[in-house]
């Protein structure tokens, strides 16, 4: 089977993808061959010593070095000068990087580093705006074989405190002026008190000279690591009082990405040229990692370091496509509907090769919108699945007709093989409901939770050994998977996983709050929305409650950040139960929507009186 032609009618697509799941072995190989290897693998995958599929471990005796492959072999092989980072301000291009450039930025703050007596294995914490310093500071990083740990500025201090603690990271790299400046203050003096060292990148946003007056001139060789040493840790934002480090590997997450970028960006272009993409995500989130960083520069494509452009649009994407090269924006819902409210008609030489929407569901309409006006095409609009666990996107859909249905998921990536079952774990269906798992590893998903192997297999193996989403889907006659509902407490807000127990755990642990629920609304064009129930123990704090809520948001704040801040807070005198005794949630999510009317039959509930009181409110 010949893997490297794109397929791009439905026939082709199922032909290649039943190849690839059927020769996984052979498939990821090939795929991992297009990488430069300093030693070569002599197997694609080693699934001994009685690991699931999904825990495999993928060309175990191989080495090579993530920088190498996304800087060095470009300029070893005449592309030096091709551009590499495109830094945009307010609707103008600011600065760029060529291959060649990139290279020396890097190498001077790689020897920086080591200067500070960085190592392989080393971790290194990195709390960056989105310009040209955040991806040379990944770069070097790996460079030197260390492990980039991203950071985001939406944490609090006190949770990128337990971060640093957790990946016993040996520096940070910051910009101590970025926004916002109390956050990023704090994290520094917590540092510099625990023996830290702090690299200061010294640029405000997108502007200044990165690393000016970091590190010297001296040559850095690249130091080559194994396929399964880390390349970096991913935090999510869950909202979890103890964090949760995500392992990636270094060969098996490059090869996974290199494949998405090429099938995703590439697919129908020709002839096959360099593509610009720019990512409507925080440094820190893991499509960002992909998609701004590591997926374009193993292409040779060009990484757009700046805002969305939510903010006067149309003169900002006449700048992002003042160029020959397609420009591809990918965004979430949120992002739309910015974007909607300033928005007028472009020529079509303005308009972007690709808008990839990911995070949460999409409305038909927005969908519709995009490709009418912002999208070169209505295919060209394609939808990403993600997670914080998978890597990168493995489920899409794909920039050609045939590939691409309106308000889908998409298809697995080729080499993954998805599967719909139900509560016993047997296939579903056609059209039927039931949860999206991956029967099979591929080398880009996360290998375990740092120091919690565990509670890894528990949240995401299920007893077959198979990668579990939590994600209810159905799949139609043609192969292509739809969203139905989340079987968790998880939602995505602003395009980052939150998890509702875990805020629920954070209020519950202010000393003046008895009882605690955070429910999650669905839905609507700018994404979910959080919710917070809450039961004060002192009768002062039912009198005032607007000073209660400014000092929970205080305290919440200090744990979890502003990311996963309720937008709401309403209190009560208790929860609403029934006779059994079980918080009634699915009313708090009637109220949470003001679904609720005084005429409701409470009959089963033993306190009705707390929910006509709400009523009452308005709430």
């Amino acid at each position: 089977m010949n893997f490297s032609a794109f397929p791009i009618h439905l026939k082709e697509y199922r032909e290649q993808h039943r190849a690839s799941v059927e020769q996984r072995a052979a498939f990821w190989e090939g795929e991992a061959r297009r990488l430069l290897w300093r030693t070569p693998f002599t197997a694609a995958l080693d699934e001994s010593a009685g690991l699931p599929q999904a825990a495999a471990r993928w060309f175990p005796d191989g080495r090579l070095n993530a920088c190498e492959n996304a800087v060095d072999r470009h300029v070893a092989e005449g592309r030096g000068e091709h551009t590499a980072i495109v830094e945009i301000g307010d609707g103008e291009v600011v600065r760029t990087y060529s291959y060649a450039r990139l290279g020396e930025r890097v190498n001077q703050v790689a020897a920086g580093l080591q200067d500070l007596g960085i190592t392989a294995g080393d971790a290194v914490a990195i709390l960056l705006p989105d310009n040209a310093s955040c991806v040379i500071a990944h770069l070097a990083v790996s460079r030197i074989g260390a492990i980039a740990v991203p950071l985001s500025k939406r944490f609090s201090a006190a949770f990128s405190e337990r971060i640093l603690e957790d990946a016993r990271a040996k520096v940070l790299v910051t910009c101590e002026d970025m926004c916002p400046q109390k956050v990023v203050e704090a994290l520094v003096a917590w540092a510099k008190d625990h023996g830290l060292p702090v690299v200061n990148a010294g640029c405000k946003a997108v502007g200044g000279e990165p690393f000016a007056g970091f590190g010297t001139e001296r040559e850095v060789a690249s130091v080559p690591v194994e396929s399964e040493a880390p390349l970096f840790y991913m935090y999510p934002g869950s909202g979890a009082s103890a964090p949760r480090g995500y392992v990636y590997t270094t060969g098996g997450w490059l090869t996974q990405v290199q494949l998405s970028q090429r099938l995703l960006f590439h697919t129908g272009l020709t002839p096959d040229r360099p593509v610009r993409m720019l990512v409507g995500a925080e440094p820190s989130a893991l499509i960002y990692v992909a998609y701004n960083l590591w997926g374009p520069l193993l292409a040779g494509d060009v990484c757009i370091c700046g805002p969305v452009p939510d903010v006067d649009p149309n003169a900002r994407i006449t700048a992002l496509t003042n160029t020959t090269d397609p420009v591809i924006l990918l965004i979430t819902p949120h992002h739309i509907t910015k974007i909607r409210e300033h928005f007028s008609p472009l020529p079509a030489e303005h308009r972007l090769h690709i808008v990839g929407v990911f995070g949460d569901a999409v409305t038909p309409r927005h969908l519709r919108w995009i490709g009418e006006e912002l999208a070169s095409d209505v295919s060209h609009v394609i939808n990403l699945w993600t997670s914080a666990q998978a890597g990168c996107s493995v489920v899409s859909t794909l920039a050609v007709p045939e590939l691409c249905r309106t308000g889908a998921l998409g298809l697995p990536l080729l080499g993954v093989a998805a599967q719909v079952v139900n509560d016993f774990g047997r296939p579903c269906g056609t059209n039927e409901s039931g949860q999206l798992v991956f029967t099979g590893g591929f080398p880009g998903l996360a290998r375990t939770i740092i120091g919690q192997p565990e509670r890894f297999r528990q949240l995401h193996l299920n007893t077959a050994g198979q990668f579990q989403t939590n994600d209810g889907v159905r799949q139609d006659s043609e192969g292509f998977f739809w969203f139905m509902k989340r079987l968790d407490d998880v939602m995505k807000v602003e395009g980052h996983s939150v998890s509702t127990s875990e805020l629920e755990s954070i209020l519950q642990a202010h000393p003046d709050v008895r009882e605690a629920t955070v429910i999650g609304v669905e839905g609507g064009e700018e994404g979910d929305t959080l919710v917070a129930f809450v039961a004060p123990r002192e009768q002062r704090d039912h009198e005032d409650p607007a000073g209660f809520e400014k000092r929970l948001r205080v305290f919440f704040d200090e744990r979890a950040g502003e990311l996963s801040m309720p937008i709401r807070f309403n209190f009560v005198r208790e929860m609403p139960r029934t006779r059994s005794g079980k918080v009634e949630r699915r009313l708090l999510h009637r109220i949470a929507q003001n679904d609720l009317t005084a005429a409701e039959d409470l009959g089963h509930l033993a306190n009705p009186d707390v929910v006509q009181d709400l009523v009452k409110k308005g709430r």
